[in-house]
C-alpha cells in the first residue's frame, strides 16, 4: 500500500497489527497437533521411548579443531642425537651388551682379549642429512698413548621419538676446521712498547702470573672475579692486537676506548708454557689505560654493549661493563 502523507491539521494514526488470518491459524494448529502425536507414538512405543523423546535436545555440531592447532599441540623440541651417539659408541667400543640392545641389528665387536679402555666419549659435530636422519662424528679417547679417533654414526628416529642407530660405526680422519665466517676484528697491530701494551702485560700478570693486585689497574666502579689460585707464575704477552682504528698504543683522551686481543705465553709452576688469549675492553683517563672488561674476543668494535657470555667486569658503582 502506498505511503500517504497527512493533510494539515490530521495527526496519524498509530500502526494496528494486522489480524490473524486464516493460514496462520492453520499453521499453529498443524504444529500443536504434530507435538501431540508425537508424545502419544513415544508413550506407544514404551516408557524409554518417552525418556529419550523428552530429553532430547538440538543437535549441536562440534567443529574439529583447525590443522594449524592440530600441528601446534603436536609440536615438540628438536630431536638431539648426540647424547644417544655417543653413548652407543662407548658402549660399542667396549663389545657391551647393551649396544646389543640398543641396536640388535648392528654388529657389535667381540674382543677375545681384554676389551679397549675408554678414557673419554664426546660428539663433535651432528649432520643432519634428512628429516629424522643424522649422521653424529663421536670422538674417542682411548687410554694409554692412543691418539684420539672419530667416527660418524648413523642416527634414526622410530615412531617420530625413538632414536635408534641403523648401521655400525664408521671411523674417519680428523673433521677439518670449518672455513669462511666473520674474521675477527682485531687486525691493527699495537707496539709491545707502547703504554696500551705496558698496561695489558701488567694486569694480566697481575691477574694470571700470581703477581697480585689486579684491581689497580680496573676502572673505577668495576670488579672482576680474581684467578685465584694461579696456576701460572709469569705471563709474556706475545701479540697484541687492536680491533676498529690502526692505534700506536698511547693514551687517548678521557672517555676514549679500545678493544684488544692479547696472544700471550703463560708460564705454570712446573715449567710448562701455555699459549693463551685474553680479550680485554680498556678506557683512557687521567692519562692511563684502566681496564673494563675481561671478555671472549669476539666482540665486534663497533658494538655498543658486551655480549652476554663475555667474562666482563661487573659494575658495582654505576659504571656499565658495555660500550
Amino acid at each position: 500500500m502506498p505511503l500517504t502523507r497527512p493533510s494539515s491539521g490530521e495527526r496519524p494514526e498509530p500502526p494496528v497489527d494486522p489480524p490473524a488470518t486464516a493460514a496462520g491459524q492453520k499453521v499453529r494448529f498443524r504444529s500443536v497437533l504434530l507435538g501431540r502425536v508425537l508424545v502419544y507414538a513415544a508413550l506407544a512405543t514404551g516408557p524409554a521411548a518417552l525418556a529419550v523423546a523428552c530429553a532430547s535436545g538440538p543437535t549441536v555440531v562440534r567443529s574439529e579443531p583447525s590443522a594449524t592447532a592440530q600441528r601446534g599441540a603436536r609440536s615438540e623440541p628438536a630431536a638431539d642425537p648426540a647424547g644417544y651417539a655417543a653413548l652407543f659408541v662407548d658402549l660399542w667400543s667396549q663389545g657391551s651388551e647393551t649396544a646389543r640392545l640398543m641396536a640388535p641389528d648392528v654388529p657389535v665387536p667381540e674382543w677375545r682379549e681384554e676389551a679397549p679402555s675408554v678414557e673419554r666419549v664426546h660428539a663433535v659435530g651432528s649432520t643432519q642429512v634428512r628429516q629424522g636422519a643424522w649422521s653424529v662424528t663421536v670422538a674417542v679417547q682411548l687410554g694409554g698413548d692412543s691418539p684420539v679417533r672419530f667416527f660418524t654414526v648413523p642416527v634414526a628416529t622410530r615412531s617420530g621419538q625413538k632414536f635408534a642407530v641403523t648401521a655400525a660405526p664408521a671411523e674417519v680422519a680428523v673433521p677439518k676446521a670449518p672455513s669462511g665466517g666473520e674474521e675477527p676484528p682485531y687486525r691493527k697491530s699495537v707496539p709491545t712498547t707502547s703504554p696500551l701494551a705496558s698496561t695489558v702485560r701488567d694486569f694480566l700478570n697481575a691477574y694470571a702470573g700470581g703477581s697480585g693486585g689486579a684491581e689497580r689497574y680496573l676502572a673505577p666502579g668495576v670488579s672482576l672475579p680474581p684467578l685465584a689460585p694461579s696456576p701460572y707464575e709469569k705471563v709474556t704477552v706475545e701479540r697484541l692486537m687492536a680491533a676498529g682504528r690502526q692505534t700506536k698504543g698511547e693514551v687517548g683522551k678521557d672517555g676514549s676506548k679500545i678493544r684488544v686481543r692479547a696472544e700471550v705465553t703463560a708460564r705454570d709452576t712446573e715449567d710448562r708454557d701455555w699459549p693463551l688469549t685474553y680479550g680485554l675492553r680498556l678506557r683512557a683517563r687521567d692519562g692511563r689505560w684502566e681496564v673494563l672488561a675481561l671478555e671472549s674476543g669476539l666482540e665486534s668494535s663497533r658494538a655498543k654493549s658486551s655480549s652476554a657470555g663475555a667474562h666482563a667486569a661487573a659494575s658495582s658503582g654505576g659504571t656499565k661493563a658495555g660500550w
